[in-house]
């Protein structure tokens, strides 16, 4: 097993940071800034820095009859991080341990510890022993292969806030593989996560289905919910108000996981809704953090 690592910066993998732009209308001295000045608008550097690493092994289940005695039976196991190692001016070092609590499910000191623990403990049936192999094995006739598989990455930031996406999914033989997705939302400002229970005030999920729904139907361009569930294949009479969220810029998106309000054909369902239209089950701190 190698742990491989690649320094990179977000959006194209330059090294000049992320550029934010806010329209203020100020004047501005250099070329440049001048230039962005006829336009009303200026820019601010927010920089951003991340490795990236990886990891993989693989193995055979030595003794495993599961699929036959004539069947051999491989377990794999691989893992890729989008290491945060600088956020504008944040405190990067309690980001990291969030990630690390979040991702795995006994956290080591370090990230790479907790890559080799993840890689060193793949899935396999019963109590066979695991022979290490330097080949990735190929599904055959004569051949299953098991899998465990785990993305953590960044997927949204600015200067208030960034999301990590947590992805598992593990193949043991059956239809299809299971799949789980989480996110992170983790203030930067404040050094905490902004999850749902912080984000929204107590007991206001019936409010919450409502707005759903509304947002159902406008995102799919149906006047009724039977319409939504007949384009989308969503179960409606399963909603519910999922406290799986991410931020975006002016939306909160309720994400639900395969077979939580529909087939596993459909994949994964998400819920963009209005920061606006959520205002009034917003806690004091939700309102804070969207400037409302």
């Amino acid at each position: 097993m190698k742990l491989r690592k690649y320094s990179l910066m977000l959006l194209a993998m330059l090294t000049m940071g992320i550029i934010f732009v806010s329209c203020t209308g100020r004047n501005s001295k250099s070329a440049i800034e001048a230039s962005d000045a006829a336009t009303g608008c200026d820019i601010s550097n927010f920089e951003i820095y991340e490795e990236f690493k990886t990891a993989s092994a693989a193995y055979l289940c030595k003794g495993d009859t599961t699929f036959g005695k004539s069947v051999k039976v491989y377990t794999t196991a691989s893992i890729s991080v989008q290491w945060p190692r600088r956020f504008g001016d944040s405190d990067v070092k309690s980001l990291q341990d969030t990630i690390l609590a979040h991702s795995f499910v006994t956290p080591k000191a370090s990230i790479d510890s907790c890559i080799v623990d993840f890689i060193s403990c793949p899935i396999g049936y019963g109590e066979y022993a695991l022979e290490k192999v330097d080949f990735q094995p190929v599904f055959d006739e004569n051949t299953r292969v098991l899998s465990t598989n785990t993305s953590v990455k960044s997927v949204g930031f600015c200067e208030k806030y960034v999301v990590f996406k947590v992805e598992h999914d593990e193949y043991r033989g059956g239809a299809h593989p299971s799949y789980f997705a989480s996110f992170i939302n983790y203030d930067l400002k404040n050094k905490r996560v902004a999850n749902f229970s912080s984000l929204f005030k107590d007991n206001c999920d019936a409010e919450l289905l409502e707005i759903l729904k509304q947002s159902l139907l406008s995102n799919y361009f149906c006047s009724s919910l039977d319409e939504v569930a007949e384009k989308s294949g969503i179960f409606i009479n399963d909603l519910f108000v999922s406290h799986e969220i991410y931020l975006t810029g002016d939306e909160v998106v309720f994400f639900f996981n395969p077979y939580e309000i529909g087939p596993w054909a459909i994949g994964t369902v998400e819920i963009p809704v209005p920061v606006a239209t959520l205002s009034e089950c917003l806690s004091d701190y939700g309102k804070q953090l969207y400037d409302i």
